[in-house]
C-alpha cells in the first residue's frame, strides 16, 4: 500500500501556494547543529545565538574630525591666540589638557581629560605653537561619545540572522574573532531522464544536455549550503528508488529534477510513496504544478518539475524558503513591489501565475513591467532575459497599466 497524505488531488483540488508552504514548513527537518567559524567566513551563514556586545563602541570619547580639542567654557574670545599644548594622533592615550590651551587632534583620537569640544581645522588659523579661532563651534561639537554606536551588553545581531558583510564588521568591532553559526545544510541533487546527456557527451538526435542540474547548483551556491551532486539517472523505477534511499543516508534534503508528473516514465512520486511518505503533490501554480514533497527514511525530499522554467520558479517560491526555514533563518524575506504592467493577463483558472518580466524605465521616466514574448515553461532564455517575476493571482484579469506584484530576482535569488 502506498504511503501518501495528499490524496488523489485532481485538477480541482490542487493545493494552494499558501497551504503548500505551510505543509513544507510544518514538516521541515530543522538543522540544530552549530559550529564555530572565523568571522571572515561568516557572510551568508545563519547565526546560532545572538551576538552580545562585549564592549561599548566607541569605547572612549573621540574626535569626529581633524582639528583642535579644548574646554569650551575656558575659551571665550574669538581672534585670540591660544597656545597649542599637545598633539594627539589616533591610538594615543593623551595627557590631561592644560587649562586655557588647545590640543592638536586627529579623527578618531581620544578626547583628552579637560576638553569637551573640537573645532575643525578649517574654522581656525594655526601654526606650530598657537591657534586663532575664527568661528566658535557649539559646545561639545565634533565629539563622538563612548557608547554612541552601541553599549556593552547590547544585542547587536539576533539569533537566526543571515549574516551580512556589515555584520562581520560589527562582530569585529566588539572583539569577536569567531561566531557560532548553523552548520551547512547538506543537499543531494540529481536529475532524471533517459534523454539527458552529461556535458562531456556528444549531442545526438532526441537527446538534451542536463541543464537543470547546473541551474540547481547555481541556485544552491550559498555559504550556508553544501551540495552533493549525484549526477543524472535513467527513467527506471529501481534506479530511482535505490538512488533516493542512498541519498537519504548522506544528506539533510534531497532535491530532484524531473520525474514528478503523471507520465509513464515519471518515477519520483511513486518511489517516494512506496519507500517513504508523500506529503504534498501538485500545487496551484503556473508554471510548476507537479511539485512533490515527502520523506525517504525520514530525510525530506522535494521533487521539482523537469521543465527548466518550472524548476527555476518553484525553487524560488518553495525550495529556497524551505531551505532557510530549515536553517532557522528569521530574517529571510522575498520582496515584491507594485509596478504597472505593459501586458494584459486574463486568468480563467485557479492557479497563481508567475510571469518572467523585466522592469524598464519608459521614455516618460516611469518604471513599468514588460513580459517575455512567450510563457512556455521550456524556454530557459526567458529567465536570463527577465530580472524578476510578475505574480498574477488566480481568477483575476489584469489589463495594461494595472499594478502588478513584481518580485525582482535580486530580492529572491
Amino acid at each position: 500500500m502506498s504511503n501518501c497524505d495528499c490524496g488523489d488531488n485532481p485538477t480541482d483540488d490542487l493545493i494552494s501556494i499558501k497551504d503548500a508552504k505551510k505543509i513544507l514548513f510544518d514538516n521541515a527537518s530543522l538543522i540544530d547543529d552549530s559550529e564555530i567559524v572565523s568571522i571572515k567566513n561568516t557572510t551568508g551563514r545563519i547565526l546560532s545565538e545572538s551576538l552580545i556586545a562585549k564592549i561599548s563602541v566607541p569605547s572612549f570619547d573621540n574626535s569626529a574630525m581633524d582639528g583642535f580639542a579644548f574646554a569650551f567654557d575656558g575659551i571665550t574670545d574669538n581672534n585670540k591666540k591660544i597656545p597649542i599644548s599637545n598633539r594627539i594622533p589616533a591610538g594615543k592615550n593623551p595627557a590631561k589638557l592644560d587649562p586655557n590651551t588647545v590640543a592638536r587632534i586627529f579623527t578618531g583620537a581620544c578626547i583628552p581629560e579637560g576638553a569637551d569640544t573640537v573645532i575643525k581645522q578649517e574654522s581656525c588659523q594655526y601654526d606650530n605653537d598657537n591657534l586663532i579661532i575664527k568661528d566658535m563651534p557649539k559646545k561639545c561639537a565634533n565629539v563622538r561619545y563612548a557608547g554612541e554606536d552601541f553599549k556593552e551588553q547590547d544585542v547587536l545581531i539576533k539569533q537566526g540572522a543571515i549574516i551580512k558583510p556589515q555584520d562581520q564588521g560589527i562582530a569585529a568591532s566588539t572583539g569577536n574573532s569567531n561566531l557560532k553559526v548553523k552548520r551547512k545544510i547538506k543537499i543531494a541533487i540529481f536529475s532524471t531522464g533517459d534523454e539527458l546527456l552529461d556535458l562531456d557527451e556528444k549531442i545526438s538526435h532526441g537527446k538534451i544536455y542536463d541543464s537543470n542540474r547546473y541551474t540547481l547548483m547555481g541556485l544552491l551556491d550559498n555559504p550556508a549550503i553544501e551540495v552533493i551532486d549525484l549526477g543524472k539517472i535513467k527513467d527506471d523505477y529501481n534506479e530511482t528508488k535505490n538512488t533516493l534511499i542512498q541519498a537519504a543516508k548522506i544528506c539533510d534534503l534531497i532535491l530532484t529534477s524531473g520525474g514528478v508528473s503523471v507520465g509513464e516514465e515519471d518515477y519520483i512520486k511513486q518511489a517516494i510513496m512506496d519507500n517513504g511518505k508523500l506529503n504534498l503533490w501538485r500545487i496551484k501554480i503556473r508554471p510548476g504544478k507537479p511539485l512533490a514533497f515527502g520523506r525517504i527514511n525520514n530525510t525530506p525530499i522535494i521533487g521539482i518539475p523537469g521543465n527548466p522554467v518550472s524548476l527555476f520558479i518553484t525553487f524560488l517560491i518553495f525550495v529556497k524558503p524551505y531551505i532557510f526555514h530549515s536553517l532557522g533563518a528569521t530574517d529571510f524575506k522575498q520582496r515584491s513591489y507594485k509596478i504597472p504592467a505593459t501586458f494584459a493577463c486574463h486568468k480563467l483558472d485557479k492557479r497563481e501565475e508567475y510571469i518572467r518580466a523585466r522592469a524598464v524605465i519608459n521614455n516618460k521616466g516611469i518604471l513599468e513591467l514588460h513580459s517575455f514574448n512567450t510563457r512556455s515553461s521550456g524556454v530557459l532564455t526567458s529567465t536570463t532575459w527577465a530580472d524578476g517575476l510578475a505574480k498574477i493571482p488566480p481568477n483575476q484579469t489584469h489589463t495594461i497599466n494595472d499594478l502588478v506584484d513584481f518580485m525582482p530576482f535580486y530580492g529572491i535569488l
